[in-house]
């Protein structure tokens, strides 16, 4: 019974598509590759060279704070503190 299913037991259907494709890429013994090129390249160049540009310790704000804790006007706010360590605002 199985035996009168058409292509079950016969020839292959696809032979002739695999055929094709083997016969299209024989005689090539080079491999062919592909490039990609980023258009973001430039954009992250600058981002990088202004990241240069500031200083990693603001200077003047260190020695507002140093001035104030000094002078002892520097006041914690405690309930800010809290508010930013559970997650609020």
């Amino acid at each position: 019974m199985i035996d009168k299913i058409k292509g079950v037991g016969g020839p292959d259907p696809l032979k002739g598509v695999y055929d094709k494709k083997v016969e299209k890429y024989k005689g090539k013994s080079k491999v062919e590759r592909e490039s990609l090129e980023l258009s973001g390249k430039g954009f992250l160049e600058s981002v990088l060279e202004k990241s240069e540009e500031i200083p990693e310790v603001r200077q003047e704000l260190v020695e507002q704070l140093k001035k104030a804790i000094e002078s002892g006007n520097y006041v914690v706010d405690v309930k800010n503190i809290v508010k930013r360590m559970l997650g609020g605002e």
